[in-house]
């Protein structure tokens, strides 16, 4: 037995359908015969039985009256013709790639740049300045803030320098290609895990003093929901040096990339078809022929 919301279904289905297609041929400008459509008729009846009525009478008993469905005919679409009118031609665009590339004038680079002179043209001078400001100023503030004891090795802290600092990223580098289990073993006098480089260019409590002040924002002027305020300052410069270092190629594409971390951040995603499946996610603008990064988004 059909039910009564097939029954109201099929109707508005049924009606609407017609609905539809008077409006589509009126709204046509098209020359049409109707005499090409097929008059068959095609009669339905539904009969329903036991409906019960909304007071609770006695069960009715009731016919659906005959629907009336026209059978769909193709359109006769007018006699047309494509005519040549004129002698357009659309504008076709050249990509000039005499200009495209890494702009080493803007960096007074050339051929004959060594690799420390590219990176000290990324890593700006004028960026580090933002970063020594910002750690200087936080030394401060966690000084006046806080109870120093008198075996504490902040009570040696002094205001760092760009050449510092270089020296401090310098450090962080070569710690990347010589893996230690502690951090206090790079420094360390055992023959069997003695680096003597790490002595040479920078103290251990001063490397170590200088991880615990760095910083790039000033910590007063705090943006509740801004999750990379502490970073803002470095990575709009980092942007601003990346999109005046290159013009790109005619391919670009976006990308995404995953930074590997292992540590506490509330916005690390876990990727399990990545290479390191725990990371911080990129979306990355790069040039197709430079693998140049032109800019992102975390």
């Amino acid at each position: 037995m059909i039910s009564d919301e097939d029954i109201l279904f099929h109707l508005d289905e049924l009606i609407a359908n017609e609905e539809s297609e008077d409006e589509f041929i009126d709204d046509i400008n098209f020359d049409i015969d109707h005499n090409d459509y097929n008059d068959d008729i095609e009669v339905t009846e539904l009969e329903v039985t036991d409906l019960p009525s909304p007071d609770h009478s006695p069960i009715v008993r009731s016919k659906i009256a005959p629907v009336r469905r026209v059978k769909k005919v193709p359109l006769q679409t007018p006699n047309f013709k494509w005519k040549t009118k004129g002698n357009f031609r659309p504008k076709e665009h050249y990509f000039d790639s005499s200009k495209c590339g890494v702009q080493t004038h803007e960096f007074c680079l050339n051929s004959n740049s060594s690799k420390l002179e590219f990176f000290e043209a990324f890593v700006s001078e004028f960026l580090l300045g933002k970063v020594v400001f910002e750690t200087n100023r936080y030394a401060e503030q966690y000084i006046q803030s806080n109870e120093i004891s008198h075996q504490s090795r902040v009570n040696a802290w002094k205001d760092t320098n760009v050449g510092e600092m270089y020296t401090f990223l310098a450090t962080i580098i070569l710690m990347s290609r010589n893996k230690k289990l502690d951090m206090k073993d790079y420094w360390s006098t055992d023959p069997l895990l003695s680096s003597p480089i790490f002595r040479q260019i920078m103290s251990r409590n001063r490397y170590l003093l200088l991880h615990q002040m760095l910083h790039f924002c000033n910590n007063e002027n705090q943006e509740k929901g801004n999750r990379l305020f502490k970073l803002d300052v470095v990575l709009d410069e980092i942007r601003t040096i990346f999109k005046a270092g290159m013009v790109p190629f005619q391919n670009i594409v976006i990308d995404e990339s995953l930074v590997l971390w292992k540590g506490r951040l509330s916005f690390k995603q876990f990727i399990k078809t990545k290479r390191h499946r725990f990371g911080i996610k990129l979306f990355v603008l790069c040039d197709v022929e430079t693998d140049f990064i032109l800019d992102f988004i975390i």
